[in-house]
């Protein structure tokens, strides 16, 4: 046994050093990937630029992408447990074609969740969609400063080798 593992018992110098084998901190693990909850209320432009800086040798990082119910319950909850709100900017947006939603982080729109008769483009503004307070989906003018945000990237290769 090291002197290491002795003081530390099962803890990785990566979890040491980083505060998590799969994440950087406060970046917050789960499934492949690490979410950092941001509590600044910024318009979508802003929101996604802070998200890019967070980028490194490791990965992109974008504004959250939800992929399926379990992963939006994720999102929902935490922001809860943080804020008492969901509402938080999402990537998803249609400012390239109205009605083609796409994910900032490039990944397939393979599940939506939105409030019944949303998106709905109002007044024409409307291409950044939002978490609302139902957790349920809606589309906003990108340069409404009123709302949280959450990041996401993959976790890191070495992932794989942390301990279970």
């Amino acid at each position: 046994m090291s002197f290491l593992s002795s003081l530390f018992g099962n803890v990785t110098l990566a979890s040491l050093v980083f505060g998590s084998c799969l994440c950087p901190r406060p970046w917050i693990p789960y499934k492949q990937f690490c979410y950092l909850f941001v509590g600044k209320r910024i318009n979508f432009f802003s929101a996604e630029a802070f998200c890019n800086e967070k980028s490194d040798e490791f990965g992109e990082s974008h504004l959250v992408s939800i992929h399926d119910e379990e992963e939006r319950l994720f999102i929902a909850e935490n922001c809860l447990r943080l804020w008492e709100t969901p509402a938080i900017w999402i990537g998803l947006n249609d400012i390239e074609e109205e009605g083609n939603f796409v994910w900032t982080d490039g990944s397939p729109v393979n599940f939506t969740y939105f409030n019944k008769d949303e998106p709905n483009n109002l007044e024409g503004r409307e291409h950044c969609v939002h978490l609302w307070e139902s957790t349920k989906w809606n589309d906003r003018p990108c340069t409404s400063p009123r709302y949280l945000f959450t990041c996401k990237k993959a976790q890191w290769d070495w992932a794989s080798f942390c301990p279970k």
